[in-house]
């Protein structure tokens, strides 16, 4: 696997789609945390923050998730969790998280926030605070360096049994968390994930979670580390999972930071790996959305203002069906 992506932000994008889900994350945070800040927090009551709930500034910061918990006995007091997402050492985590909490407090008053980072990375987890980079000076100075305690979920260190043993996590997250550990350690290969995603993935999963394992899919494209041939392969085998819509935030998101990709001059090679797996799958959707439409009576008209196939599939397709 190339090292230029072991930060890509489609890492970001996977977690986050992944939980976004308020039951999902409670699944997280219960099955991570510490036990004795778990005691505190009222999991029950736990509600996600979305970007409209928040103050501008909050916004323009673009955290990867934003909880709300209610503090056990004080039920009006609320503990914020702010969740981010690190696939590689980033030396300026510590100034990221003060500044998100400085403007929080900024901005909605002083508050309890407890920042969460979930590490993929593959080597251990390095938190560059100042307390951590002058460890060697004399307690009694250090005791006056800025502190920012957190928690950490380092998936370098937990093993795959450990996630798939969980009584919390729930398959959607199991299948992630697996995936995401799995492909930074460069260890991916067909016959696991197929296994991941054909025989540890439910039959009986409700509809609303088949959508993930095309998510999963999908990240994988972008990891690059799988023939693009032997995904789509693998998801075509698979019709209980129901695509993508290509219209929704996920697959847009994903064309954002292909185009962001280029800008920022990934080589060319990655570049174009990149912008096959988002044509290849999102066309692939595309065309399965299309051919559901044309066994409920939409005229090719209608399905092509709607779904905006490019000109080679669309005109494919009408050949396949007599027109």
């Amino acid at each position: 696997m190339s090292n230029d992506l072991s930060s890509f932000p489609a890492d970001d994008r996977y977690v986050r789609f992944t939980f976004a889900d308020t039951t999902r994350v409670t699944g997280l945070l219960r099955e991570f945390l510490p036990t004795e800040l778990l005691s505190y927090m009222n999991l029950k009551g736990l509600r996600r923050l979305h970007d409209q709930q928040l103050a501008p500034a909050l916004k323009e910061i673009r955290d990867d998730l934003n909880l709300e918990c209610p503090l056990i006995p004080h039920g009006l007091v609320m503990i914020r969790i702010l969740v981010e997402h690190k696939s590689a050492r980033d030396h300026g985590l510590w100034l990221q998280l003060n500044r998100s909490i400085a403007t929080f407090w900024e901005n909605q008053g002083f508050g309890l926030i407890i920042p969460v980072i979930i590490h993929t990375g593959p080597k251990s987890f390095v938190y560059d605070s100042p307390q951590n980079t002058f460890s060697d000076l004399p307690s009694a100075v250090c005791k006056y360096l800025p502190t920012q305690p957190i928690v950490v979920i380092d998936l370098s260190q937990c093993t795959e049994e450990r996630i798939w043993k969980s009584q919390v996590l729930d398959h959607v997250a199991k299948v992630a968390l697996t995936i995401l550990r799995l492909a930074q350690q460069d260890d991916l290969n067909l016959t696991h994930i197929r296994k991941i995603l054909k025989e540890r993935w439910p039959l009986q999963s409700i509809y609303r979670q088949r959508r993930y394992i095309i998510a999963a899919i999908t990240y994988l494209r972008f990891k690059g580390s799988l023939p693009i041939e032997s995904l789509d392969s693998l998801r075509l085998s698979m019709p209980l999972a129901h695509p993508i819509n290509p219209r929704s935030p996920f697959a847009q998101e994903l064309r954002e930071e292909y185009a962001k990709g280029m800008g920022d001059g990934i080589s060319q090679g990655i570049s174009q790996g990149i912008s096959q797996g988002i044509t290849t799958g999102l066309e692939l959707d595309k065309i399965s959305v299309t051919e559901g439409m044309l066994t409920n009576g939409f005229d090719w008209q209608t399905i092509q203002e709607i779904i905006h196939l490019d000109q080679h599939s669309f005109e494919a397709l009408k050949i396949k069906h007599g027109k």
